[in-house]
């Protein structure tokens, strides 16, 4: 993940003053007028993963990892997540699906989800965001395996372009025993989220 950087409220606010103007609408419009810092607030939420703030929180998620004797796959389901298409700045919405067999650790249960939305929370592909979830347990956590499956909902295919409502995109993350074909733990992975559904 890139250096978080703080986010110029100021500047977002100006510069969507500029775009409804240049869209030949009138700023002063009664429905218009505090759009400029509405959309700068719904920035500051939907890219907060750049912050500094959000890197401390991701570190803290990590600081939530406990000594297991348990050795059998746990699985955390329908995570929700927002993120940006960082090519057009529309939203992505995602459903995810993660699993790992620990090897003496495991994280705290809610500490999956939150690690989600503060690692979507920024402009990224989602092909990059999948793997950079995965590559952030395999390394916090040393898990015998760990396998990430995202599903996205992109507003850029629903409502511009090839306007394809409905069509989802799905990403997946396999490392460690869910890639070993002896292994029965990406089959039990995926009949998991079959089962309950992605």
């Amino acid at each position: 993940m890139k250096e978080p950087q703080e986010i110029n409220k100021a500047l977002i606010a100006i510069s969507v003053s500029n775009i409804i103007q240049a869209l030949g609408l009138n700023v002063e419009d009664q429905h218009l007028k505090g759009t400029p810092e509405r959309v700068a607030r719904t920035y500051m939420e939907l890219c907060y993963g750049l912050t500094s703030d959000a890197k401390k929180r991701i570190n803290h998620v990590f600081n939530s990892v406990f000594r297991s004797a348990n050795e059998e796959m746990i699985t955390t389901r329908k995570i929700k997540s927002v993120s940006l298409c960082p090519h057009h700045l529309l939203p992505v919405e995602y459903t995810s699906c993660v699993g790992y067999v620990p090897d003496l650790y495991v994280i705290g249960l809610s500490k999956l989800p939150r690690l989600f939305k503060l690692m979507s929370a920024r402009p990224i592909i989602q092909e990059d965001l999948t793997q950079e979830i995965g590559v952030a347990l395999v390394k916090n956590l040393k898990p015998k395996g760990v396998m990430v499956v995202m599903r996205g909902m992109h507003a850029c295919m629903r409502c511009r372009g090839v306007l394809a409502d409905g069509a989802d995109v799905i990403t997946s993350f396999v490392s460690g025993v869910y890639r070993d074909p002896k292994e029965k733990a990406r089959d039990e992975f995926l009949s998991f989220i079959q089962r309950g559904g992605i």
